[in-house]
């Protein structure tokens, strides 16, 4: 594409970066979260996401666009807002499902939903890069740690 063209339709090659970044992102994101906000139980979706994220190559496309992604939201104030933006709102959707869950009793409702989702948000955040960063980390038992993070308290009988 000549310079030209770009920016008469982005202003610099810059907002095309940032643009190209942001919307392969959403597309990603959205993909993958989908089990987690929709599958029941909540378990169910944790579980296919961690094997989602174990198929990550840190050097294929998809795992340089992780990486492109977060150095650029690091550097770019526009591009944190816009992240940060997306995040709120996974947050929000996560914690509507997690309110459900919990009324169900198929997670901990001792524990306000937002503070779940910005933990559980974090968690999965942070597998990612330990994914990227080692390969061989075991994600499938990190996964059932988190579940279990989540799980109702169970009742012994006892008094």
């Amino acid at each position: 594409m000549p310079l030209s063209l770009v920016h008469y339709h982005f202003g610099s090659m810059e907002v095309l970066l940032r643009e190209a970044v942001l919307g392969a992102m959403t597309r990603e994101l959205e993909g993958a979260v989908a089990p987690l906000l929709s599958a029941v139980p909540i378990a169910d979706g944790l579980r296919t996401l961690g094997r989602e994220m174990a198929t990550i190559d840190p050097a294929s496309p998809r795992g340089v666009l992780f990486i492109e992604a977060l150095l650029r939201t690091a550097r770019d104030p526009v591009m944190n807002e816009a992240m940060a933006a997306e995040l709120q709102a996974f947050r929000r959707r996560l914690a509507e499902r997690l309110t459900s869950e919990a009324a169900q009793g198929r997670v901990r409702a001792d524990i306000p939903a937002a503070a779940q989702a910005v933990a559980l948000t974090a968690a999965l955040d942070g597998l990612l890069l330990h994914r990227i960063a080692d390969p061989t980390t075991d994600l499938s038992s990190a996964v059932e740690a988190l579940i279990r993070s989540l799980e109702p308290a169970r009742r012994t009988g006892r008094t």
